[in-house]
């Protein structure tokens, strides 16, 4: 089967919807699937795309503008007009966009021109960004509304859409996976050896420090508002004044500059310096290294619900302290594989860190709990499964001229 995926992220750098369309890809092109993926790229639109094979995926970067809410509509047009000639060669059996803006956009678009079933995939930031914007709001019904089949990650999220959107096709619920193998195996001393020299000393620095034996607390992600590291700072601070030689380690970058120096500044102000950890962007690959040297993994989230990071934390067996928002309780239940917390809670999340370093008997069995939970209920085996059963689910309805399941929607879960 040919498959074109449409995504607004994807590795080396990227959020959790590259994660988890690199994850996908690979695996369905394990099963024998021609996967090729249109992803944004630093090309200049006077530019041949010319595509890459990286890790059997047929890659094709292409413009800024696939990656941004309100991208340049020549780019757009442009990454439209190359999927269709791309198709005259490949003749592809199904698109899949990965989010509904710009990328649903785009595919919603092409899969008219080519007569080819698009299937969307639903993300967080869709309905947390794009739900209250007035702009974007009504092309985001248009597309959940013409599309052949609507994928989320849960449930809950899935209900949102449905009270905004009359989806009559095809709607199904794929949680995202886990695959320790797309990831690089070596200790972080090994990998940061590679690394540029800057790098290089970062990494030694970081070792060194935690070599005086304080619990590392850490997290993975893109550094924004919405993703409460302020109140993590701060709730670090009760930690710190117990354990003196504890660190905070946060894996990513930060979404602009002006966030950089808030967080510096706070840093100074709450008199943690040297004492936070921010990696910068890191590939993709090399991210599970840096989160076996944590001994817990917080996310202190104020809207996001089931992601990429906690799943792969939970994977490798972390205890967790996350903010009980969005769906959460999909993925943890409080006390038994992870502590859950209301958002905002600072004084209750210092307790909690405080807590897990104590009670080593806690801190194991939270761990244990939640990497028993991940190999049995998100594998990346039944992960790529659904993804497979969604897509002949789809390629069976139109071939028999009924694009849309009268009859109501599917739930995988």
């Amino acid at each position: 089967m040919n498959i074109c995926i449409i995504t607004p992220q994807y590795p080396p750098i990227s959020g959790g919807t590259g994660s988890t369309v690199y994850r996908v890809a690979r695996n369905l092109t394990e099963a024998d699937y021609n996967v090729h993926v249109i992803v944004p790229g630093s090309n200049s639109i006077e530019n041949i795309i010319t595509p890459s094979w990286e890790d059997g995926i047929t890659v094709h970067r292409t413009y800024p503008a696939l990656g941004e809410h309100f991208g340049s509509q020549l780019e757009l047009s442009d990454i439209g007009n190359y999927i269709i000639n791309l198709h005259e060669k490949i003749e592809f059996d199904l698109l899949h966009s990965m989010s509904l803006i710009p990328a649903g956009l785009v595919g919603n678009i092409v899969s008219k021109e080519i007569s080819c079933p698009l299937v969307v995939s639903i993300q967080n930031r869709d309905i947390d960004h794009l739900h209250y914007n007035p702009v974007l709001s009504k092309p985001m019904t248009w597309i959940l509304e013409q599309v052949s089949s609507v994928i989320s990650p849960t449930s809950n999220l899935l209900d949102k859409v449905k009270h905004r959107a009359n989806i009559r096709q095809i709607s199904q619920v794929i949680p995202n996976g886990f695959d320790p193998n797309i990831f690089d195996q070596r200790a972080l001393q090994e990998l940061i050896q590679e690394r540029h020299w800057r790098s290089q000393v970062f990494g030694e620095t970081f070792l060194r420090y935690k070599s005086k034996g304080g619990p590392v607390v850490g997290t993975t992600s893109i550094i924004q508002p919405e993703k409460g590291f302020s109140i993590c700072l701060t709730a670090f601070t009760k930690l710190q004044k117990i354990y003196p030689s504890a660190c905070l380690l946060i894996v990513g970058d930060f979404i602009n500059p002006e966030q950089k120096k808030m967080a510096e500044k706070q840093i100074r102000k709450l008199g943690l310096k040297r004492r936070v950890f921010f990696t910068g962007l890191v590939p993709y690959q090399q991210v599970l290294p840096w989160l076996k040297e944590m001994d817990i993994f917080v996310f202190p989230s104020l809207h996001y619900g089931t992601s990429n990071a906690l799943i792969e934390a939970m994977g490798i067996g972390l205890p967790i302290i996350a903010s009980d928002t969005g769906d959460i309780r999909q993925l943890i239940k409080d006390g038994e594989d992870g502590l859950l917390i209301q958002p905002r809670a600072i004084d209750l999340l210092g307790q909690m860190m405080n807590l897990i370093i104590e009670k080593k008997e806690l801190r194991i069995q939270l761990g244990k709990s939640a990497k028993l939970k991940v190999e049995r209920q998100f594998s990346s085996k039944q992960e790529s499964g659904r993804y497979q059963d969604a897509y002949h689910n789809v390629l069976a309805c139109s071939q028999i001229n009924a694009p849309f399941l009268k009859s109501g929607s599917q739930s995988v879960g």
